[in-house]
């Protein structure tokens, strides 16, 4: 296979080609594309250099894979031209993720969306991606008829400098002016992750919100989300609430849990993100009935922002059209 990643030298970009060597995907030729002051550079692959190139229409000619790793923009430019070439294009933006006739794929949940005559397909949002693989177990349950979440995203979703940011912020807060986050992310939390729509919800509350209900082909499904961006070098957790329609026991849900691929289920004790950073599956623990409310069940979710949420699925839609 001829592979091109756009944005090679961003955090997802880097981490594509590292799992793209560690899955042994068949690569014959790696382009890494990424904006001109990066024209030249070389990275390495299976021990031998890459050049990075800027993208044209020539230089994107004759790739059967394109994985995109970088903003909505450049998406909604070369995409286009990349599927009327016959390139498949897995898509970390979200340009597409909304559009109907574009498939919105987390490979645990709706593989079947994957077909050969398809060539663009969308990575979802990486807080979205490590609910839908939990609800996807609970789905098959007692009509699932709600979801309540509140997501503590790691730095590492907004990129190398906000990484870069929080470290020096964390030696000398005062020293470093908020330039990634609306405010000091060191010693702080905060309440917004991207900007602010017509009814006080952030567009990343919108994206689990709409996306939950596209993977999981569940428009009658009440999806509530508060998105908060925390002082943690990588990794997303996330506190999430389910309602059934009926009764449901903590038996029915293991096995559920245990069942469902790509997720791991803890059940003493939790997970945290240092300890899951680096892997590649979604962890679930501290799972129990809200006394309070009938029929309520908490979960406790955690997952890698940049593998699973990023990378790592973007690979498996991939290895599943192979």
């Amino acid at each position: 296979m001829k592979v091109g990643i756009i944005g090679s030298t961003g955090m997802v970009g880097k981490t594509l080609i590292k799992l793209l060597e560690e899955r042994d995907f068949p690569i014959e030729e790696l382009r890494p594309f990424a904006s001109k002051k990066s024209e030249g550079q070389l990275l390495k692959f299976k021990g031998k250099d890459c050049k990075i190139q800027s993208l044209s229409h020539e230089s994107i000619k004759n790739l059967n894979f394109v994985f995109v790793a970088t903003g909505e923009e450049i998406s909604r430019e070369w995409t286009p031209i990349l599927k009327n070439q016959g390139t498949y294009v897995i898509d970390n933006s979200s340009a597409f993720r909304m559009d109907p006739e574009t498939p919105l794929v987390c490979p645990e949940v709706n593989s079947h969306l994957i077909t050969k005559d398809k060539f663009v397909y969308a990575n979802p949002n990486c807080s979205t991606i490590q609910l839908v693989v939990l609800l996807n177990a609970l789905n098959k349950l007692k009509a699932l008829t709600s979801v309540t979440v509140s997501s503590y995203q790691a730095v590492s979703g907004a990129g190398k400098e906000a990484l870069k940011e929080l470290s020096e912020q964390s030696l000398d807060p005062k020293s470093v002016a908020p330039k990634s986050f609306p405010t000091q992310i060191a010693y702080n939390c905060i309440p917004q992750i991207g900007g602010f729509d017509d009814l006080n919800f952030t567009s990343e509350e919108q994206k689990i919100r709409l996306e939950t209900k596209k993977i999981l082909n569940r428009n009658d499904l009440k999806v509530s989300a508060q998105a908060v961006r925390v002082p943690v070098l990588n990794g997303h957790a996330e506190s999430v609430w389910v309602n059934f329609k009926e009764s449901v026991s903590l038996q029915d849900i293991e096995a559920s849990l245990n069942a469902q691929e790509g997720l791991h289920y803890l059940k003493e004790g939790y997970h945290t993100q240092i300890e899951i950073s680096g892997k590649d599956e979604v962890y679930v623990s501290r799972v129990r009935k809200d006394p309070d409310f009938e029929n309520r069940w908490l979960f406790w979710l955690v997952a890698d922002n940049i593998r699973k949420g990023a990378a790592t699925n973007s690979i498996q839609i991939a290895e599943k059209l192979l």
